[in-house]
């Protein structure tokens, strides 16, 4: 096998006790770690984590002996992260690139980390920098009166100045309300939308306020869909979502996927023709449909994640442990369009400069629900 030779692996001993506790006192850690690291899924550093590694870059069994020589060899030189709580994106922004690619590693290793720098210490430093973003937001109320004739169904748009929201908002035909809050206040439409609100933050951040604050309010439709503003779709496919979702007692569901979308399940794609609900294990986080009982469900998970990764795998496993029916709709299909760049996209750069590591909530979410790691067909 090319790349670094298992002898140079660097290895922390006392981290390697703390899983193999037999080792304390032993002379060769290095020998142990190259023998049965791999079989055991040991972690040679707290700033490596095999099982994480391994999940998110499977290519590493091409040409490597392990994970661990996949990363120093190659991993490192590329930029990948090499554990949930190492954003090493951050870590080059935050360093202004003087520190290269190829011995970062070893300088996050050597003392030079910090969750300035995109390094978790632990769940701790994670928690801290949430708690920090949750605690500096706070929603302007513009228009929260609930309408004469309220309707049976609720869409709540996470708005800014996106075109998308044009297309399908401003419909007469509709038989849903809508609350639009606006995370960007350029992108405010005048008279637009029966609940008017702005908040910085992210979708999350938002529902999760908009629980708290008017959880009441919320609660008196049958259905509550929660949509980006850069989905691509029509007043009467909402309309459509909407019927199905009562017609079929839809607890969790979403609109299915052109083919040209960007989404992260490939079990979310349209496959057209099927007539009835398609059962699947989780929906996009992009825009799920709650039922009102749905909604109690998961609130208590919203203060868990600010960027939203996880959310929608534990919020599957979530209903499917207390029965809820899980589906999504193969025969009205929205687009999702904008590319997920993780390093240069504008979401990710503020979560960035927020201090929010989205894998390590990803990761943390995971590990606390047990959850499943895909979206996977019922």
């Amino acid at each position: 096998m090319r790349g670094a030779e298992a002898e140079a692996y660097p290895i922390d001993e006392r981290h390697l006790e703390r899983q193999v506790p037999a080792l304390s006192g032993t002379p060769d850690h290095a020998s142990f770690y190259r023998k049965y690291g791999l079989d055991q899924s040991l972690d040679p550093t707290p700033y490596f984590l095999t099982e994480w590694y391994s999940w998110q870059n499977p290519d590493w069994r091409e040409h490597f002996a392990s994970p661990y020589q996949h990363y120093l060899s190659a991993g490192q030189r590329e930029g990948r992260d090499p554990s949930p709580f190492v954003d090493m994106t951050r870590f080059h922004e935050a360093t202004l690139g003087a520190v290269p690619r190829e011995t970062a590693y070893f300088a996050i290793l050597s003392g030079l980390r910090g969750a300035a720098l995109g390094i978790y210490e632990s769940e701790n430093d994670l928690t801290a920098a949430r708690e920090r973003f949750l605690g500096s937001l706070s929603p302007c109320i513009h228009r929260m009166v609930p309408p004469c004739r309220r309707r049976q169904a609720l869409v709540v748009c996470q708005a800014g100045p996106s075109d998308c929201i044009d297309r399908w908002a401003v419909a007469d035909d509709r038989d849903w309300d809508l609350m639009l809050n606006y995370y960007d206040a350029s992108g405010h439409r005048h008279g637009l939308g029966e609940y008017v609100l702005f908040q910085k933050g992210t979708k999350f951040t938002a529902m999760k306020r908009l629980l708290d604050d008017f959880g009441d309010l919320l609660m008196t439709y049958d259905h509550v869909l929660f949509l980006d503003d850069d989905i691509e779709t029509t007043a009467g496919d909402l309309n459509s979502l909407f019927a199905v979702c009562r017609a079929e007692e839809l607890d969790l569901a979403q609109m299915s996927l052109t083919p040209d979308s960007a989404c992260n399940w490939t079990h979310l794609y349209a496959r057209p023709g099927g007539g009835r609900p398609r059962a699947v294990s989780a929906v996009e986080i992009m825009m799920p449909v709650f039922s009102r009982r749905a909604l109690a469900w998961i609130a208590p998970t919203l203060g868990q994640s600010v960027s939203g990764f996880g959310l929608d795998l534990v919020w599957g496993q979530l209903l499917a442990q207390r029965g809820g029916r899980i589906a999504v709709l193969d025969d009205i299909a929205a687009t999702h369009a904008r590319p997920v760049d993780q390093a240069e996209g504008g979401y990710y750069r503020y979560l960035r400069q927020n201090g929010i590591n989205a894998k390590a909530e990803l990761w943390t979410l995971l590990r606390r629900y047990g959850a499943s790691r895909d979206v996977l067909s019922a």
